[in-house]
């Protein structure tokens, strides 16, 4: 078997094991079963009252035309208009039933892969390091998600459907066309089931042209998508980064970069458009030429008093019913393409995010709750994600409580990795992170802290998803840190434009959480020397038994800390630990 079979075998899987999930292991499986169901059963009545239509009733205003019979007429026609009402009301009850599986299972689905992305801090944080080739994980979670559901739910409906007409009127046609006989050089040709051979003939071909015309059609929709998502997020970025861009002067970088991400995008769009467009004419030609045929083929059995009149319209319709089922395919291809394409971009987000469920990728050893009080390092070797290039080698490192300490190396010597490898975001290498008590005494605070769109109640808050602090509680943390001006918009949400107030909002959250160990990853570095002589002093003021350990360029913080430990690392990324004691001024 070669590799490309096995791949597409196991997408294949992976992709019905995605569609069938829903049904087979969430809690609301019976319920989706009934509506599944109910939208099946809806769809079948549909098609059943269609049956009576096409075989009672047209050929019961056909005869009353040609009988010229005006009671015959209405009768048909009252009867016709009983069942279309009812028809109506049966596809009112399947798009009913079909939207409420549709909401419910988009629901499920979007809820567990977002539980997926974020599980355990790691996997939405190792796809934004090293899987470059899952693009826009977002736009996959909100838009794709919905594609699938939607698409497959119409499609499979949709297959039912058109598979049922395609069956009854295949037997209806055979029972009102009967055999054609030819007259040919002396003999007779007799051809059985002539009118529904014509019908799968003209059905079967057209799909096959459709199929030939539209293949090339999914790979230019992704290759669209992707273009588009790379837009979306390059606008997104200006956006976020709109200060920092305007301060530089970077709108002429922006806008060559963007003006050469929608000619991309022109390109690619221009590609799908082509192949719609030819779609579009062969389906004009092709309604056309199912509206001709029928009349062409039915004409020599009428002409030789084969079939009645009546018989002759009737053939018509079941012939159109025929040739529109078998085009379903031509006629759905866009939708098929576009959940193809939507289903292989979850299929690969939620392949990649079990990868990283597998914790035989995380060497590093992190013991949590020991009876020892000394937060330990040992051994330990940092990696690089997606390449075994070293950060670090061989640290050891003992950190004591109640003994603050500053580290100080050159940049890019893993100071800020190891914090990571001590709070568990670091999975790449090898050793052992020994944490005394429990993971809610130890805090990190980075350079830029994280503020969601919400409250100032809940961005204090943060990352606990409900706000247990009292308003004395979040009133007087915010005095502390020189932000008592905020301190009656507690409800309101603010937009923090300065990444001083951000730091100082990171302070606050410490002081309200009043951790045993807090680490500070150039904490301070947007605020100015006095207000960041105020928050240290605050913060050994009011958490007395909370054990700083901070990275830090700046002199001025070193008299608020015991000890200062020097990383040098030679070439071979070992680490050398030298141990001064943090006094002001140089060392």
């Amino acid at each position: 078997m070669t590799h490309s079979s096995t791949s597409e075998r196991s997408y294949f899987k992976k992709s019905l094991h995605l569609l069938s999930d829903y049904f087979l292991n969430s809690n609301d499986k019976w319920k989706a079963w009934a509506l599944f169901l109910g939208c099946v059963l809806s769809t079948l009545t549909m098609i059943g009252l269609s049956f009576v239509l096409g075989w009672w009733c047209f050929p019961y205003i056909f005869a009353a035309f040609i009988v010229k019979d005006t009671a015959i007429l209405l009768m048909g026609l009252g009867a016709g208009l009983l069942i279309a009402g009812a028809m109506a009301g049966f596809n009112y009850l399947t798009n009913f039933l079909k939207n409420e599986l549709y909401i419910n299972w988009r629901c499920w689905l979007t809820k567990k892969i977002i539980n997926k992305y974020l599980n355990n801090n790691t996997n939405y944080l190792e796809i934004s390091r090293i899987y470059n080739d899952i693009d826009n994980p977002e736009q996959r979670i909100q838009e794709d998600i919905d594609k699938v559901v939607d698409s497959f739910l119409n499609l499979s409906l949709g297959f039912i459907d058109n598979l049922s007409n395609l069956v009854i009127y295949t037997v209806l046609l055979s029972l009102a066309g009967g055999s054609l006989s030819i007259m040919l050089f002396g003999g007779t040709i007799i051809i059985p089931g002539f009118l529904v051979l014509v019908a799968l003939g003209v059905g079967i071909g057209t799909s096959l042209i459709g199929y030939f015309i539209n293949r090339s059609l999914r790979e230019s929709t992704n290759e669209e998508t992707i273009a588009q998502s790379n837009l979306r997020s390059d606008l997104q970025h200006i956006k976020t980064f709109s200060e920092e861009i305007a301060i530089e002067h970077a709108e002429k970088y922006y806008q060559n970069r963007l003006e050469k991400e929608v000619d991309v995008l022109n390109i690619k769009t221009r590609k799908r458009l082509s192949i719609q467009n030819e779609t579009a004419s062969f389906n004009l030609f092709n309604g056309i030429l199912q509206a001709i045929i029928p009349v062409i083929a039915a004409a020599p059995l009428y002409f030789t008093d084969l079939i009645t009149l009546d018989v002759f319209y009737s053939a018509g319709y079941y012939f159109s019913m025929i040739t529109r089922s078998l085009n379903w395919f031509i006629n759905s291809f866009e939708t098929i393409n576009k959940f193809q394409t939507s289903l292989g971009r979850i299929v690969t987000l939620q392949q990649t995010l079990d990868q990283n469920n597998d914790e035989s990728t995380k060497n590093i050893i992190r013991t949590i709750g020991l009876q020892n009080r000394n937060l330990m390092v040992r051994n330990l070797d940092l990696h690089l994600h997606g390449s075994n290039e070293l950060v670090i080698k061989g640290l050891n490192l003992q950190f004591k409580p109640g003994i603050h300490t500053l580290i100080q190396a050159p940049s890019g010597t893993g100071k800020s990795s190891l914090f990571k490898a001590i709070a568990g975001t670091w999975l790449s290498g090898e050793g052992e992170i020994l944490i005394p008590n429990s993971l809610e005494s130890v805090y990190f605070l980075p350079q830029k802290p994280t503020l969601p769109n919400d409250t100032l109640r809940a961005v204090l808050a943060y990352p606990d998803a409900n706000c247990s602090y009292s308003d004395s509680e979040l009133i007087s943390a915010l005095k502390a840190v020189n932000l008592e001006s905020l301190a009656d918009k507690l409800d309101e949400q603010i937009g923090f434009k300065s990444l001083g107030e951000q730091q100082r909002i990171a302070f606050a959250r410490v002081l309200l959480r009043k951790p045993d160990w807090i680490f500070l990853d150039e904490a301070t570095a947007s605020l100015d020397e006095h207000v960041e002589e105020h928050v240290y002093c605050r913060l050994k003021e009011l958490l007395p038994n909370t054990t700083i350990i901070s990275i830090a360029h700046r002199s001025t913080v070193r008299h608020h800390h015991d000890n200062v430990l020097f990383f040098n690392v030679n070439t071979k990324k070992e680490v050398k630990v030298e141990e001064k004691q943090a006094v002001l001024g140089v060392i």
